[in-house]
């Protein structure tokens, strides 16, 4: 079974890159919900050998994602802004810190994907710059904006 959990199980964060063995520290609802969900996997594991993954994700944006969700990811929020003139609010400085690149991986990502690429033979099938261009687009559409 693939359990789709969340950056969420990690609160704030302490060290980056954001590695499997990473402080799990909830600060939400939603968080502790998913590390409750994700120990269940574990024992069900224990108890009846029941194979499962968890994969813990961060800012997933994409094309069919409900951008009016409160719930959505920044991505399509701040893209939504942009289109409509508005400005993004960006908390603390507003100046990425990136981790060494390295290739396949979400351009400037904190996920660490070596324990998928490696349990599960993951390997990205579309690159940052054309998936941000199709949900740019399909933002677009969807509220009559126009890219310049």
């Amino acid at each position: 079974m693939v359990f789709s959990s969340s950056a969420g199980i990690f609160g704030e964060l302490k060290t980056l890159p954001i590695a499997e063995d990473h402080p799990q520290d909830p600060d939400s609802p939603y968080g502790t919900s998913k590390l409750a969900a994700e120990k269940m996997c574990l024992v069900y594991n224990k108890l009846c050998g029941m194979h499962n993954v968890c994969l813990r994700y961060f800012n997933v944006f994409g094309p069919t994602q409900d951008r009016n969700s409160q719930y959505s990811g920044v991505v399509p929020q701040f893209m939504r802004l942009a289109l409509e003139g508005g400005d993004p609010v960006v908390f603390g400085g507003g100046l990425p810190q990136f981790a060494p690149p390295r290739l396949g991986d979400v351009k400037h990502s904190f996920a660490d994907i070596t324990a998928a690429r490696r349990v599960l033979g993951y390997e990205p099938r579309i690159d940052f710059d054309t998936c941000i261009a199709l949900t740019f687009r399909s933002v677009a559409d969807e509220i009559g904006g126009e890219l310049v």
